[in-house]
């Protein structure tokens, strides 16, 4: 996954901290 747009939720899975944020950004869960 594309962690490394958001470095800060690094902690925790990228589709985890993409849900609850949805940044503009090309995630996997499309």
């Amino acid at each position: 996954m594309k962690k490394e747009a958001r470095p800060d939720q690094s902690d925790r899975p990228a589709y985890i901290g993409y849900s609850k944020q949805a940044p503009p950004i090309s995630i996997d869960l499309e």
